[in-house]
This record gives C-alpha cells, sequence and structure tokens, in this order.
C-alpha cells in the first residue's frame, strides 16, 4: 500500500484495531538481531511476541495499545487469528502457489518480510485444518496463532506490506475455500496423493516452480533444496537428483525480477564524527530570533541554544488544549508540548541560556501568582480559586501531581540539573522500572490521569503533561547512558549541543533592543497562556509538506534500525514532533488569531528546524553508542581495505585483512557490513545476497578508493611504524632519538 500521513506502526496498530482485529507487539530485528535477550543467537527474530503472555494478550483496546507502541515505537505488530485462517507461502522451503490443486480465491494478500506470501481467510468457528498444504505452505489459524502484519519488518530488512490495495481494514478476507481443510500433505510414495506431478510434467513443473523462485530473488542452494523436497514428494515417479540439480543451476543463471544495478552514490565520510549545525535565525519565528540573536551576542551564548530554549519554554505557556489535526477524518492531533536538552561542555553557559530564555515566563508566572495573591488574600482550600503556574522548577512527581490539578492548561518545568532530576527518578537508579518512571513518561503525552496515593489520597488530573527544559554535561549523560533503557525518555528530547568554545561577546550590542524584544516576546506570552480550546488545521499546502516528511520519516527509521534501536526510536518520534514545533511557531507568529489555517510557510520554517534537530540527535546518538556500536568497525574495514587495495570483500577476506573483524562478534560484523552499505561504501556483488549467506562478497564503491585514497595510504604509514618498532625490538635494539 502507499504510505500515508499516519504511516507509523503506532498508526498502524490503532488502525488494525478500528477494524475489529487483535493485535499485539512483538519484537523487531534491526540489523538482523532480535531485540530480545538472545540477541543474535534468536532463531525467531523479529516474530515472537514483547508481552508476558504472547498471543494471549493481543487486544483491540486503543490504550493498551498506545501504552504498548509507546514503550516499544518500533515493535513489529503481530495479528492474532482467532476467526481467521492465513495461508502462508514460503518458497525458501519450496513453497508456490501454483502447486496448489486449485486456485486461492482473491481475498487479502501480503507481501511477507521474507519473501514469502500470506493470504488471509475468514474461518468459521471449530473448523479443524491441517498444519500445511505442500511443503513451504503452512496453515495458520486458532487461539494463539498469529501472523506478523505491515509495517512489520524482517529480520532481512523487508516490510511486511499489503498489495493490491487489499488491506484487512478497507476490505474483508473472503471465505475460506472448503478445500483447504480436506488437503493433506502427499505422502512419499503415493502414486495416486492429490497434486502430484506426473511422469511427462516433472522437468516443465519444476522448472515453473524454479523460476517463481528465482522471481522472488532465490539463491541456487536455496532453490536446489526446494526443488530436490518437491521433487521426492510430488514427481511419481521423481527425477534423478541430478537432473533436478541440473535444473537449479540453470535458472539460477537468470537475473531476479527485483535486481538493480545503478550508479554508485557519493560515499559518506564515515572518518569524521557527526557535526551538530548551528540552527539559523530563519529556524525560527521571528519574535524569538528578534530577542535570542542580540542577546547571544550580547552575553556570549550560543544562540542555538537560546532559541532553542526560548521555543520550548514558549510552548509550555501555550495552553495544551490548542491542538493541530494532522489529518482530516482522524484522530491524530498534537499540542504543543516540548522537551528540549541542552548539552555542552562544561563552561558553555547552559545553565545562564536557560535562565534567559524562561525569564519572560517566570515573569509571568510571577504576574499570575501576584494577581492569585491579590484575589485570595487568606486563601480557604475549600474556597480559594485554582493557584495558577506557567512554570515550576525541580518538583517530585508528588507535587507536580498538584500543580497539573490546578492547571490543566499544562506548564513549563524547568530542570536546571538534568542529572539531577534523572537520579531522582527511581527507575532509572539501577536500570530498572517503577511507577515513577511511567508517570514521567506520560508527562510528555498529556491527556486525563488518576493519582492514587495512600498518603496523598486519590484526586483526578484533568491534563497529565507539560513542556520540559534541562540541560547537562556529556560526561554526566556518559555516566547514565548505560541505565537508559530505550523505553523513551531520551527519545522525547529534542536535543540541542552547544558548542565547544563560546562566542566572544558583543560589545555593541543594543541593551535596549534586547529589552524591546524581550517585551513583546512576553506580552505574546501573556495573550497565548489566555488562549481557550482551540484546533488548528493544516492548509493544504502544508499537509502536502508534512504528509512528504512523514513518509521520508518513516522509511528513514528503518534504515537506522540498523545503526541502533535507541537512535531509531528517537527519529521515529520526529514527525510527531514536527507538528509539535509547527504549531507552536504558528502560535508565537499568530497569537490568538492562531485559529487560522497552518500554512506552508510555518510549516517550511518547522522542516528546517527540524532537519537540523535531526543533525544533532545523530550526534548525540553517535556520541552515546561509539563503543558499542557497529560504526568504529565499519571504519577498520573500510581503514584496511584502502590499504591493502582490496576490491572485493568477503567474509573470509575481511578476517585476513582487519583485526578487529576477526575479534568482533558476528552480530556486529553484520551490522558493520550494512553500515558501509548504507553509507555507500560498497555493494553487493549479488544484490540479493545479504551478510551470512554462503559466499556472499561485497565490492568496493571505487568513489570511495578515490576520494579516501589518503585514508589508506596514512593507515599503511602507521601499520609499517608498527611493524618496523616490533622488528627492532625483537633485535634488541634501541633507536636513537
Amino acid at each position: 500500500m502507499s504510505a500515508t500521513v499516519t504511516d507509523t506502526p503506532l498508526a498502524f496498530a490503532l488502525r488494525y484495531a478500528k477494524a475489529g482485529y487483535r493485535v499485539l507487539p512483538l519484537h523487531s530485528a534491526p540489523g538482523g538481531v532480535c531485540t530480545c535477550s538472545k540477541g543474535a543467537k534468536c532463531k525467531d527474530a523479529g516474530k515472537h511476541p514483547r508481552t508476558e503472555h504472547g498471543a494471549h494478550d493481543a487486544c483491540a483496546d486503543e490504550t493498551a495499545i498506545r501504552e504498548w507502541w509507546e514503550r516499544w515505537p518500533t515493535a513489529n505488530i503481530g495479528m492474532t487469528l482467532n476467526d481467521l485462517v492465513a495461508v502462508d507461502v514460503d518458497p525458501r522451503n519450496g513453497g508456490n502457489v501454483d502447486l496448489l490443486p486449485h486456485k486461492l480465491p482473491d481475498t487479502c494478500h501480503q507481501r511477507t518480510g521474507g519473501g514469502g506470501d500470506h493470504f488471509l481467510f475468514r474461518t468459521s468457528n471449530g473448523t479443524r485444518y491441517p498444519k500445511d498444504l505442500k511443503p513451504g505452505i503452512d496453515i495458520k489459524s486458532g487461539s494463539g496463532a498469529y501472523i506478523c502484519v505491515e509495517p512489520s519488518i524482517h529480520a532481512s530488512g523487508e516490510r511486511y506490506v499489503w498489495i493490491d490495495e487489499s488491506e484487512p481494514w478497507s476490505q474483508n478476507p473472503s471465505e475460506a475455500p472448503e478445500w483447504i481443510a480436506r488437503v493433506k500433505k502427499a505422502a512419499r510414495g503415493s502414486e495416486d496423493a492429490e497434486g502430484a506431478i506426473p511422469e511427462g510434467e516433472r522437468n516443465e513443473r519444476l522448472t515453473s516452480l524454479a523460476g517463481s523462485m528465482r522471481r522472488r530473488g532465490m539463491m541456487r542452494e536455496s532453490m536446489e533444496a526446494a526443488l530436490l523436497v518437491e521433487n521426492a514428494m510430488q514427481c511419481r515417479p521423481p527425477l534423478d537428483d541430478a537432473e533436478v540439480k541440473k535444473i537449479a543451476e540453470s535458472i539460477s543463471g537468470y537475473a531476479p525480477a527485483e535486481a538493480h544495478i545503478g550508479e554508485w552514490p557519493e560515499p559518506l565520510n564515515i572518518f569524521s564524527s557527526m557535526a551538530a549545525p548551528a540552527f539559523r535565525r530563519g529556524d525560527f519565528p521571528r519574535l524569538i530570533a528578534d530577542y535570542a540573536d542580540p542577546f547571544a551576542r550580547a552575553a556570549g551564548f550560543d544562540f542555538s541554544g537560546v532559541a532553542g530554549a526560548c521555543v520550548v519554554a514558549a510552548a509550555g505557556v501555550i495552553p495544551d488544549h490548542v491542538r493541530l489535526l494532522l489529518a482530516r477524518n482522524s484522530s491524530w492531533f498534537e499540542s504543543p508540548r516540548l522537551w528540549s536538552l541542552l548539552l555542552g561542555a562544561p563552561g558553555s553557559a547552559k545553565s545562564p541560556i536557560i535562565r534567559a530564555a524562561t525569564r519572560p515566563v517566570i515573569d509571568l508566572h510571577r504576574r499570575l501568582v501576584e494577581q492569585w495573591v491579590r484575589e485570595n488574600p487568606d486563601p480557604d482550600p475549600e474556597t480559594a480559586t485554582p493557584k495558577p503556574a506557567a512554570f515550576t522548577s525541580d518538583a517530585t512527581i508528588e507535587k507536580l501531581s498538584e500543580i497539573l490539578r490546578d492547571n490543566p492548561r499544562g506548564l513549563l518545568y524547568v530542570v536546571d540539573e538534568f542529572d539531577s532530576w534523572f537520579g531522582s527518578i527511581d527507575a532509572y537508579r539501577q536500570g530498572g522500572g517503577s511507577r515513577d518512571r511511567g508517570e514521567w513518561l506520560r508527562l510528555y503525552d498529556g491527556g486525563p490521569h488518576q493519582v492514587d496515593r495512600v498518603r496523598r489520597g486519590s484526586f483526578y488530573v484533568p491534563n497529565w503533561g507539560c513542556s520540559l527544559l534541562s540541560a547537562t554535561t556529556w560526561a554526566t549523560l556518559d555516566r547514565h547512558a548505560k541505565n537508559l533503557p530505550v523505553d523513551g525518555l531520551l527519545q522525547r528530547f529534542l536535543p540541542v549541543i552547544l558548542p565547544s568554545e563560546r562566542p566572544e561577546p558583543d560589545a555593541l550590542a543594543s541593551y535596549a533592543e534586547i529589552k524591546q524584544a524581550e517585551e513583546k516576546l512576553e506580552a505574546r506570552l501573556l495573550e497565548l497562556h489566555g488562549i481557550e480550546s482551540m484546533t488548528v488545521h493544516l492548509s493544504a499546502d502544508a499537509l502536502e509538506l508534512f504528509d512528504e516528511e512523514v513518509r521520508a520519516n518513516r522509511t528513514l527509521v528503518g534504515a537506522l534500525e540498523a545503526a541502533g534501536e535507541g537512535l531509531a526510536a528517537h527519529v521515529a518520534k520526529h514527525a510527531g514532533l514536527l507538528a509539535r514545533v509547527a504549531l507552536t511557531f504558528h502560535a508565537i507568529e499568530h497569537g490568538r488569531t492562531a485559529m487560522a489555517d497552518l500554512g506552508a510557510h510555518t510549516m517550511r520554517a518547522a522542516l528546517g528546524f527540524m532537519a537540523r534537530a535531526f543533525a544533532h540527535t545523530v550526534a548525540l546518538h553517535q556520541r552515546l553508542n561509539v563503543k558499542s556500536s557497529a560504526w568504529p568497525l565499519a571504519r577498520d574495514i573500510a581503514r584496511s581495505m584502502l590499504a591493502d587495495g582490496v576490491v572485493l570483500i568477503n567474509a573470509r577476506t575481511a578476517t585476513q585483512i582487519c583485526r578487529a573483524f576477526r575479534s568482533a562478534e558476528d552480530w556486529r560484523r553484520k551490522q558493520a557490513v550494512e553500515t558501509l552499505t548504507t553509507c555507500g561504501w560498497v555493494q553487493p556483488v549479488d544484490p540479493l545476497q545479504r551478510y551470512g549467506d554462503h559466499g556472499a562478497t561485497w565490492q568496493l564503491n571505487p568513489k570511495a578508493a578515490e576520494t579516501f585514497a589518503q585514508i589508506g595510504i596514512e593507515h599503511t604509514a602507521r601499520r609499517k611504524t608498527v611493524a618496523d618498532r616490533l622488528r627492532t625490538a625483537q633485535r634488541g635494539e634501541v633507536s636513537e632519538p
């Protein structure tokens, strides 16, 4: 099916549920490595349930589904088959629907990530089905049975897709044909077995089957194994094995339908660290840029940090009941609720930047509280109006629940030091889970929340949500990294990485200009704080831009899973973040007139902001994962290829030329090869082969060999220096200085 504005695992899961199907989250397999505890050793990678009771946990409840995919945003989707039957065709094991005794009726048809097919049918209760129809054609049905469904990603990296617009939410599966329940797998040696291939048709049928498998991309060895099984089970009498192998060898000489050889891409520079580009004035609403720019120049602060913090501060003031509708006739809304983390070395002015960005919000908060005090000189808990708040800082989760109970509009939560806040969350002290973790995570999403505590009693919070602004150093984040599970905490933050060196203060900056800009911004925030409930719509042009970005983001997330689940999960939130940023920009630009449609100009500004935010996100995860990811190994392989002049490489060659490859775990080797492929350094000689396939070989991009030749020369020189020193030491010689 074509991608849509809601092309995310959560959106698909909700779509299945709305159509009446029961779903459950499955493990995923980024880079072919399962996210379960078995990792690369898992024999069912990306296909087994994440929940405790497996398929029995499946449901169509929206709340449960949202909680699952909030916890595991890239989880594959399983759909149970209580009243359904799925015919599962696996050509790798000889499956071919053309060999069934009858044609399957048209129905919901899914191409699996493994290159097979699922044909989905409705079934009557009590109907019993055989486990298989033919070699490579299984039947799944009944309690506890399920199939992976779109947009799940197979361990091969390919996506499950409903084809020919046969999605089960747009059409009902056809009734299962009666003959499926009667078919029995042909017994070896049974001359009159149903579906047997008689003499005179054996070569033609096996050649046809081989052609079908080759078009799907199967290699000779796999085709040969499947044909030998089909020959022994169905041909009457069977052909000689040598004749069957000859068919497989002949057909394997044809190019598969999917094979395509294109131009070599421009290789990425994998030897340099990912830079975090500076944000530009044009990436922000004018009111924010007019304040942040002169203030940053006058104080010698980084403009990106000041302006980025101002955006989050403004989002904290805009009421959560101002919502942006992302797709007509849908329930996808986003509110202006943002979390951001300033990252920089000690002395990069993180705390002063936060104080400068939040000063207008704190002034607004002061005004609101002073007015409340005047109106409630002797407040009685029973009669006094709720105490207003525009911001809070370093509050416990219990205290925050009381503040939010009285302020359903939401507020800005300022945490000057991420370290102290993170350390207070008992969920992360030992890397485990607790009630606090869930409550903190839900603050990002907003919505009703019931608080039930022994000491504080029970009360209802109409909107459990706030914007959050914090800062930390790289050393602090590195220390906490091992206790940061991929549950979405870090992934909720927009990172803004400050440069290592602060700019020099501009002595010519105008204080009057700064003060005037600050007053204008504060006046707009006061105006926005008073907005009542409002739904903002996207203009046609803005919707087109948003849809295009969501489709691109979905593709990007799939590609990034090989680089790390944490990065993929972070980028998976960028579609929703784009909407939140765009709505924040729209409100700042238009104030109380924000009811007008959000236009293409604002969406383009938000896209520019998010493009730079993406670069900061990648730089963050590259820093956190550099010791555990496949990047260092990919670089070592590339250096070795350049130094030794190797053009073609396979697992054996890599072991010979690269010491790091010899000692690396197999899953890391696989991810390193995939990283080199993604970055345009190598291409498989056979586009259908993957790492681990027998004889799989990759070719070095000639552009990489030319562009980075100096890297190879320097690596060769270092090798020679080391070798010379070792030989000198062995001879007992001492080189003179």
